[in-house]
């Protein structure tokens, strides 16, 4: 695959002196978030979590039937924990361009009812597997 980019940047958005960008792996459709330039999240096709810190803190929480997070940058925590049946209520830092996050949905591009981390809303949908 010589001169084949290994990822596609899905959105960039710079605002309030904050950079936003949501990168997605060319051979297996994952997706990576950064916020400048720290990793915040990375979920394969079917937004399930890649990285061990969010795996401990699901696992910390697991079980509990509600849970309120605050600053959940891309969401699979949120999503994660939804998804094993918990009541999420994901907020993240609004005064910095961000928006109230929807943990019933994917993390990184699935829709919501406020756009995610102030990115496009027609960012497509994973690919649900690669």
């Amino acid at each position: 695959m010589s001169g084949t980019a290994v990822m596609k940047v899905l959105a960039h958005r710079s605002e309030n002196g904050r950079s936003v960008r949501v990168v997605e792996y060319r051979f297996d459709g994952s997706r990576l978030y950064f916020e400048g330039p720290s990793l915040y999240t990375h979920v394969d096709a079917n937004g399930t979590n890649q990285l061990d810190y969010i795996a401990a803190m699901g696992q910390a929480m697991a079980g509990k039937p509600s849970v309120l997070l605050l600053g959940t940058a891309g969401g699979a925590l949120a999503t994660q924990l939804s998804r094993a049946g918990a009541s999420v209520t994901a907020v993240d830092d609004c005064s910095a361009g961000c928006c109230q996050s929807n943990a019933n949905s994917s993390p990184l591009g699935r829709s919501s009812p406020k756009p995610e981390l102030a990115l496009p809303n027609d960012l497509p949908p994973l690919s649900q597997g690669g």
